[in-house]
């Protein structure tokens, strides 16, 4: 999605058009199977958030009490990754979503890695 064009110039803050499918995971068809991975990234803007709930529900298939528990756990560790590390300064996140059983679901947030340092005042 491109940002509207105003007086020749794009808005500042353009969204990436994301998720992108992460090469060598499935594309989603056999929904909660066994051995099953599904993995995609997302942008580093905070309705990107959003965007891993919903995309998790749906790779998922879970009833909604299993998906509100995945998406809780999910929006804590995405915004963790957007506050404290690179996502959240024009990185991404990735997210991993791996059945290790028929009832063992295994949710994974992979950021960009250490964020800005910020000089913290030592007391004198």
């Amino acid at each position: 999605m491109n940002a509207p064009i105003q007086d020749g110039c794009a808005d500042a803050e353009v969204t990436p058009a994301l998720p992108h499918r992460v090469p060598g995971y499935s594309t989603m068809p056999r929904l909660g199977g066994v051995h099953r991975r599904h993995a995609a990234r997302f942008g580093h803007t905070p309705p990107q958030v959003r965007e891993a709930r919903r995309w998790a529900r749906t790779v998922t298939g879970l009833s909604q009490e299993e998906a509100d528990v995945i998406e809780l756990v999910l929006s804590e560790l995405v915004t963790n990754a957007l506050r404290h590390t690179a996502s959240g300064q024009n990185g991404h996140f990735t997210v991993t979503i791996a059945y290790l059983d028929s009832d063992v679901i295994r949710l994974a947030v992979e950021d960009a890695g250490p964020g800005m340092v910020r000089s913290l005042p030592f007391p004198a």
